[in-house]
């Protein structure tokens, strides 16, 4: 026992709360001679059974008296000898009932006292060491070691790739192997595990796995308390079974338990059950650790003789909603009031002006937002250029050339002011099937936050029919796989499949879908990173019923100039990969990845 510490005894006599120095704990406990006055009532208690067993066993009496006097009556001629015999009969057989009735309560009562074993006599180790905790979460002050530092497993892309290539002979596969071609880069490798580690401690997370023990005789709530970081909240806890000699303990990692006004990082109760639960009527939890983003707490209670069970606590702010307010400046109709048309372009103006010809045939006024990184000097000669910013219902934003696609992207996102926007390529073209009101419906109807749809066919083809993306974890990155098929059908949409990834033609929700970046360091090939980037993010969807046509060759949309930047070949393509390989070796902490060539 330590000394120094302050102890808080509560006497149920006085009604008072008095503070000594003995221990670090908190005892709640009474004195001895109220202990033996409880024990002496809990042993009535436990007894006020035998009353109802009483009566029965007085029922039985009855029932044999009223068969002595029918003895009686039909048997007069026997002597009193034989009648007295009958009778020590019926008095035995009630002093068995009697006997095995108490048998059977004493038993009872002895197997309830026990269920205490001495093998759960140890202080659990959540209440032998205590971790500092700071006021305000930052990594500096916080040690916390991630789920990974323990993780010693390793995943791998083989099994994955048999899988894929199941599903089609003859597919073309992109295999990426980046622990293999980086083994020898010890700086690189250096520094991808420090980011790695750093990312893990500022998205901490207590992931532990809760057993209820229904052994232990306490009632409490597993789950569902949730209050704001520094807050108090009150916090059910009884005793189910009736036993004395108690001792009771709790503990929280981030946080403290009272029941008055002083809190303590380990709360011990000691008493019998009647005393204790009691005191636990008020008892509270106060957090002790802010963290603008929610985590989870984890509680410990221990009785002496049985296993410790916990319970989660939510840290979380009270958020507010964010809602899209209604842009008046839109013209009227349900599509111009809730869609905005988000094009990029580079050295392609005549696909640009295709497009936009198309879509003002079937929406002569919904908003369009084009982002163009070509060189400055053919759009300052271009009509085409000309005729779009003629339109008034068209923002026209030029961009730094060769700025990049997702720099492109992610400008376009910026400038959104309807609650959707609908991406294309500048080589698409709308026509009958391109209906943003069929859009409107799914995406509305069913709360999801992209939904994708059919490019130069309302069917899906190879690479758009492999739609999930399984991702494991190991010690020393992701294994990421591109799978054939999708979680099910949207309901509601018997054509549209719930998916990780669609094509560049969908509706999407500003809101949500918007919040996920276009990394602006995929320049030139950029498809994939914005899906997996989502994936628990967003909720994502095909629909290939809704579709564009993809019509390049009509608009001259694969010169060589535009060919160039868009996809290189031989020496100056391989460079390209190996960047993006470097690239994805470090962003996503990946170690392979197999995905399906489109």
């Amino acid at each position: 026992m330590s000394c120094g510490a302050r102890i808080l005894v509560i006497s149920p006599r006085q009604n008072l709360y008095t503070l000594t120095d003995s221990h670090e704990e908190d005892f709640v406990t009474r004195s001895a001679v109220d202990q033996k006055e409880n024990y002496v009532k809990n042993q009535m208690r436990q007894h006020r059974g035998s009353i109802a067993l009483t009566t029965l066993a007085a029922l039985l009496i009855i029932t044999n008296i009223k068969l002595y006097r029918d003895i009686l009556s039909v048997r007069r001629d026997f002597d009193d000898v034989n009648i007295e015999r009958e009778i020590l009969k019926i008095k035995l057989n009630e002093s068995q009932i009697e006997r095995s009735l108490f048998d059977s309560e004493s038993t009872n009562v002895k197997n309830a006292a026990d269920k205490r074993s001495k093998e759960f006599e140890k202080e659990p180790k959540e209440f032998q060491f205590l971790v500092k905790i700071p006021s305000v979460f930052s990594i500096n002050a916080f040690n916390f070691t991630p789920a990974t530092a323990h993780l010693n497993t390793e995943c791998d892309c083989i099994e994955g790739k048999a899988i894929t290539q199941s599903n089609k002979q003859g597919l073309r596969l992109q295999e990426r192997y980046y622990n293999t071609k980086f083994e020898k880069r010890a700086q690189l490798n250096a520094d991808r595990k420090r980011r790695h580690l750093t990312f893990e401690r500022r998205n901490w997370r207590t992931e532990t796995i809760i057993f209820n023990n229904p052994d232990v005789p306490l009632q409490y709530a597993s789950s569902g308390l949730t209050l704001e970081p520094h807050g108090v909240i009150k916090v059910p806890l009884i005793i189910t079974e009736t036993m004395g000699d108690i001792t009771l303990k709790l503990t929280a990692k981030f946080g403290s338990f009272s029941v008055n006004s002083d809190y303590k990082r380990i709360l011990t109760f000691k008493g019998d059950t009647k005393y204790i639960n009691q005191l636990l009527d008020n008892l509270k939890y106060k957090n002790m650790m802010y963290d603008a983003i929610e985590y989870t707490d984890i509680a410990t209670i221990w009785m002496k003789g049985f296993p410790a069970v916990s319970f989660e606590i939510k840290i979380r702010r009270q958020s507010l909603d964010l809602l899209t307010a209604r842009d008046e400046t839109q013209e009227k109709g349900i599509v111009n009031e809730r869609v905005t048309v988000l094009i990029k372009t580079f050295r392609r103006y005549n696909c640009l002006l295709q497009i936009v010809n198309s879509i003002r045939k079937f929406y002569p006024t919904v908003t369009i937002i084009i982002a163009d990184d070509s060189p400055d000097e053919d759009a300052k000669v271009s009509p085409e250029v000309n005729a779009v910013k003629e339109d008034k219902h068209i923002k026209y934003f030029k961009l730094p050339e060769d700025n990049g696609w997702n720099n492109g992207r992610a400008l376009l996102i910026s400038q959104v002011e309807t609650e959707y926007y609908v991406y294309c390529d500048d080589d698409f073209v709308f026509n009958t099937n391109t209906n943003l009101d069929s859009f409107l419906d799914v995406i509305e109807k069913t709360g999801f936050d992209l939904i994708g749809g059919g490019v130069g066919t309302t069917s899906l083809n190879t690479w758009r029919r492999h739609g999930k993306y399984t991702v494991k974890r190991g010690s020393s990155g992701y294994c990421v796989n591109r799978e054939n098929g999708f979680y099910g059908t949207l309901e509601g949409f018997k054509n549209c499949q719930v998916g990780d990834v669609v094509a560049n033609f969908f509706i999407a929700r500003t809101l949500t879908a918007g919040t996920v970046r276009f990394d602006p360091l995929f320049k030139q090939i950029a498809h994939r990173e914005y899906f997996l980037d989502a994936i628990g993010k967003l909720r994502i969807a095909v629909c290939p019923h809704i579709a564009v046509d993809h019509k390049p060759q009509a608009c001259e949309g694969r010169l060589a100039d535009y060919m160039k930047k868009r996809r290189p070949i031989g020496a100056e393509f391989q460079k390209l990969q190996n960047g993006i390989d470097e690239l994805w070796f470090q962003r996503n902490y990946l170690a392979c990845l197999i995905d399906v060539e489109s």
